[in-house]
C-alpha cells in the first residue's frame, strides 16, 4: 500500500473582523464641524487619536477644520491657562514669603505645609499675614484699630465658638514629645514639644548619628531608662532647638536647657552609651 499524500495547507489569509480584541477606536462628535460637513450639513465624527472626520475618510474627501471657530476648546484652553496662572502666581508669592519672612513666620508656613493643607489655605494664612503687616505699619489703620476696642471685642466674642483659626493650627507641634522626665527647665509639654518639631526639622537632616523614629519613641514612652533617650540628650537638643525659636520670647533663649545639660553632663560624665554620645556632638555643634 501506498502511504496517502498530505492534504496541501490552507493559506493564511488577514481577517481584520476575526482578530480577537481588536480595538476599533470608537467615534465621537467632533467638537466644530469640518468644512465638509457644515456644506453639506452632515454629521461630523471623528475616531479618537484621529485628525480627520469618519465621513470625509469614507468618502476620501479633504477634511479640514477651523480651530478658530472652536470655541468649546479655546473656552477650555483659555480656562486652563487662567488656573495654570494663578497657581502659578501662589506659588511665587510662597516663594517669595519663605525668603522674605522671619524664622518664626516662615516655620509657621512651612508647618502649614507639612499638614498637607491646600495651596488655597496656605495662601490664605499668607494674605492674612499681609493684612496684618499692613495694619501694623499704616497709621490711618492703626488709629481706627485703637479707637475701636469695643468692636474688637464684639468680635473675639462672637469668634469665640468658631473652628480654630490657622495661626493656631500651624502652632501645634508636629511631634509630641512631654516635658517631664526630660527636663526640669519648664513643664510645658507644649513648648517642649514645639523646639523638638523645631529641631527635628531644620537640624536633625544634617545630624545623621541620631536616629529620628528611635528617639521619638523612647521620648514619648517618657522612661528615662530607655536605650535612645535620656534626659541628658533631651536637653541638648532643646538648647540647640532655641536657634529657631521666636527670638523676641525670652523663654525661647537656650542658655537654660544648656545649663541643665551641662549639670547632668557632669553626672553621667564617663558614661558610654548612645544618647550620651549623641548628645556630646549636638553640644559640639551648639
Amino acid at each position: 500500500m501506498q502511504p496517502i499524500a498530505p492534504a496541501p495547507l490552507r493559506p493564511v489569509t488577514s481577517n481584520p473582523s476575526s482578530t480577537p480584541n481588536a480595538s476599533v477606536p470608537r467615534l465621537r462628535k467632533a467638537s466644530t464641524a469640518c468644512r465638509e460637513c457644515k456644506r453639506t450639513k452632515a454629521r461630523c465624527q471623528i475616531r479618537e487619536g484621529a485628525s480627520l472626520c469618519d465621513r470625509c475618510t469614507e468618502r476620501r474627501l479633504s477634511c479640514v477644520f477651523d480651530l478658530e471657530e472652536d470655541k468649546r476648546r479655546k473656552l477650555a484652553d483659555k480656562r486652563k491657562i487662567v488656573k495654570l496662572e494663578e497657581e502659578r502666581d501662589d506659588l511665587l508669592q510662597l516663594v517669595k514669603t519663605l525668603q522674605n519672612s522671619s524664622d518664626s513666620k516662615a516655620m509657621q508656613v512651612f508647618n502649614l505645609m507639612r499638614s498637607k493643607a491646600p495651596l488655597s489655605e496656605v495662601k490664605l494664612h499668607i494674605d492674612n499675614d499681609i493684612s496684618e503687616l499692613d495694619r501694623e505699619t499704616t497709621p490711618t489703620l492703626a488709629g481706627i484699630d485703637n479707637q475701636t476696642p469695643m468692636l474688637g471685642n464684639e468680635r473675639k466674642q462672637t469668634s469665640s465658638h468658631r473652628a480654630p483659626n490657622i495661626q493656631h493650627l500651624v502652632d501645634i507641634p508636629i511631634y509630641r514629645i512631654p516635658a517631664a522626665p526630660w527636663t526640669s527647665v519648664t513643664e510645658s509639654d507644649d513648648f517642649v514639644s514645639h523646639l523638638i518639631s523645631l529641631w527635628l526639622t531644620w537640624s536633625h537632616p544634617f545630624y545623621n548619628w541620631i536616629d529620628r523614629e528611635l528617639f521619638l519613641r523612647d521620648a514619648v514612652a517618657g522612661k528615662t531608662n530607655s536605650q535612645f533617650c535620656s534626659p541628658f540628650l533631651v536637653n541638648c537638643i532643646l538648647a540647640e532647638a532655641c536657634a529657631y525659636a521666636d527670638p523676641s520670647n525670652p523663654n525661647s533663649k537656650g542658655v537654660h536647657f544648656y545649663e541643665e545639660a551641662r549639670k547632668l553632663y557632669e553626672k553621667i560624665e564617663g558614661r558610654l552609651d548612645m544618647p550620651s554620645i549623641q548628645g556630646c556632638g549636638v553640644l559640639f555643634v551648639w
